[in-house]
């Protein structure tokens, strides 16, 4: 059994996120443009935030979960890393 903590924060569905949820979001460039992550929710000691690499190599891009919702209010669960780690997997 995974004890998932609450995050305090809710998706675009009224749904809680907890720490292990996938999180599809959307970040807003200064430029105009947006990029779509995945990410899956990881807190610590220093805050909440979203991975989007299970490996935490050095290409893992990682966003504060509370500045994300500032940039992006469509943000949406749609599944956890312990029943769906492959919707983390990059397409080629």
């Amino acid at each position: 059994i995974a004890l998932m903590q609450y995050t305090g924060f809710k998706d675009v569905n009224d749904k809680e996120i907890y720490e292990g949820d996938i999180i599809e979001f959307t970040i807003f460039e200064y430029n105009g443009g947006d990029t779509q992550y995945k990410g899956f929710i990881e807190q610590d000691e220093y805050g909440t935030f979203l991975k989007t690499d299970l490996n935490n190599d050095e290409y893992t891009k990682v966003f504060e979960l509370g500045e994300v919702f500032i940039n992006d209010d469509e943000i949406e669960v749609i599944g956890n890393i312990y029943e769906n780690v492959d919707l983390l997997e990059v397409e080629e």
